[in-house]
């Protein structure tokens, strides 16, 4: 079965555009972690829904091939590497994975 995870990130200075350039290009290497099948991050959707979180600034969204990918993922050092640059420019992050 396939897994999708969505990150929630809410940047410590939104309208950074060296910090969005930053976290896009960790996002983008993150296709080569082997069973990443797609990745794609993008900005929060303002649309005044009240029952709608806008608080978040982007949202990075992975499929992985497997749970086992999904798993291995986590430890990887491409995925660390973006970790601790997500900890640096980031107030806080929510993960929400399920599957397909």
């Amino acid at each position: 079965m396939a897994i999708q995870q969505v990150t929630l990130s809410w940047l410590k200075e939104p309208d950074n555009e060296d910090h969005i350039r930053r976290l896009t290009e960790a996002a983008e290497k993150l296709k080569e972690i082997p069973g990443v099948c797609e990745v794609s991050i993008h900005p929060c959707a303002r649309l005044g829904r009240p029952s709608q979180d806008e608080t978040f600034h982007s949202a990075l969204v992975v499929r992985f091939e497997s749970a086992e990918a999904a798993r291995a993922y986590g430890p990887h050092p491409l995925h660390v590497r973006a970790a601790e640059l997500s900890q640096e420019l980031t107030t806080q992050v929510r993960s929400y994975s399920y599957e397909l």
